[in-house]
């Protein structure tokens, strides 16, 4: 029950984008949709990439206990695969981006749904930090 419920935390939190991050694909137009930066940041956390992470999030930074945080989520999930199902424009600076993630956790594999909120800014899209 216990592994269930940090289970359920730490796939909330990697699904967060696990607090402030960001990321700048250069001339790879990652943040050019909404779709797009969500991606960037699922293969950010494959690839381990904390500097990655950061840059996709609006403030561009974590701080060290969000750092820590992130490399011990590196440690107990493995993103096996994911897929954008649908994008839903809010506004036209924000949207709702919804991904089903497969992951192993503890070596279990699981397959999640989530919602991730995102921001344009200066004609960039953000994760926002905000999900469901």
């Amino acid at each position: 029950m216990r592994r269930a419920l940090a289970a359920m935390l730490i796939v909330g939190l990697l699904i967060s984008g696990a607090v402030a991050a960001g990321c700048s694909h250069k001339g790879e137009g990652k943040q050019s949709t909404p779709g797009g930066v969500v991606e960037a940041f699922i293969a950010a956390f494959q690839q381990k990439n904390l500097e990655a992470i950061s840059g996709l999030y609006l403030n561009r930074q974590l701080s060290p206990e969000e750092q820590e945080f992130i490399s011990k989520l590196f440690t107990v999930i493995e993103i096996k695969s994911f897929q954008v199902d649908e994008v839903v424009r809010l506004s036209e600076e924000e949207a709702e981006v919804k991904v089903s993630i497969t992951m192993v956790i503890y070596n279990r594999e699981k397959t999640a749904q989530s919602t991730f909120r995102v921001i344009k800014k200066d004609r960039r899209w953000y994760l926002s930090g905000q999900f469901q």
